[in-house]
């Protein structure tokens, strides 16, 4: 994990699996101007093909690098418009690919969420919306548990999870909600893949004076108050399941406890002032 920067009254944390097979996701973070975590998604399934070129790392940090040359008074309409007008200029439309930003405007005192990222202030978190992926988690985990009741350990289906390829196709199939106008209680959300911002995706939280703010990326589950919080509650979950199939911490694949080979995750905190 690249070393937290860490202020009086800002923190700020990134990893990446840089090195690694290319992940779905690439997390970043914007510290200057109004400061922000950054997700861009790039769909898992065609990045089964070794020839698809990885995008999700330069909408990530091209999107960052713009937010922190906008400086402080940039309003929400612009920061997201300038998110969607960069995954439009800078890549082909595909379903899936975009960008998720939450943000926090000093200016304006609120925080603007688009997309699956986490918000948290003072002791009030907003989890990361993945209502449309529940579904599929649900039945990755009913087949999951079928197969320990007969026997397969944890270990084995660390190695190697059967519903993998079954998973990724109903993910995929589930990508066509997002951003899509009018979707929003059956499972849309929000993206920012260059077809536009669409308001029924956008949540704007107001703020006052003296708040505590945490903005987290979807590897954190549990938006903590801190960032040493937020790696602890994650680090507790693969703990005790590191399958993650049991109801409320469910996902779409497993990871091993211990934080090491996770996973993209970013974490940005500050107090109003």
């Amino acid at each position: 994990m690249d070393i937290p920067r860490t202020t009086t009254d800002l923190v700020v944390a990134c990893c990446n699996e840089v090195d690694a097979p290319a992940h779905p996701r690439f997390d970043a973070v914007a510290a200057a101007g109004c400061l922000a975590v950054v997700s861009a998604f790039q769909p898992a399934f065609e990045l089964r093909d070794i020839r698809t070129p990885y995008l999700a790392r330069r909408l990530a940090e091209g999107f960052a690098a713009a937010i922190e040359r906008m400086g402080q008074a940039v309003s929400v309409e612009t920061l997201l418009g300038a998110g969607d007008d960069l995954v439009r200029d800078m890549v082909t439309r595909r379903r899936g690919l975009g960008l998720a930003i939450a943000a926090y405007l000093p200016k304006e005192r609120v925080i603007v969420r688009y997309g699956r990222v986490g918000v948290r202030v003072d002791d009030l978190p907003h989890p990361p919306d993945v209502s449309s992926l529940e579904p599929i988690a649900a039945r990755r985990a009913e087949a999951l548990e079928r197969m320990l009741a007969e026997g397969a350990s944890v270990e084995d289906l660390l190695d190697d999870d059967p519903t993998r390829d079954r998973t990724m196709m109903l993910e995929h199939v589930a990508l066509g909600l997002a951003n899509e106008p009018g979707a929003s209680g059956i499972g849309g959300y929000g993206l920012l893949d260059g077809r536009g911002v669409h308001e029924e995706y956008m949540e704007v939280i107001p703020l006052t004076v003296g708040q505590r703010l945490a903005l987290t990326s979807l590897g954190y589950p549990f938006p903590g108050t801190s960032h040493l919080e937020s790696e602890r509650a994650l680090e507790r979950t693969l703990s005790l399941d590191p399958l993650r199939i049991i109801r409320g911490c469910r996902d779409l694949t497993g990871a091993r406890p211990g934080l090491g080979d996770f996973g993209p995750r970013a974490f940005a905190g500050t107090q109003v002032a």
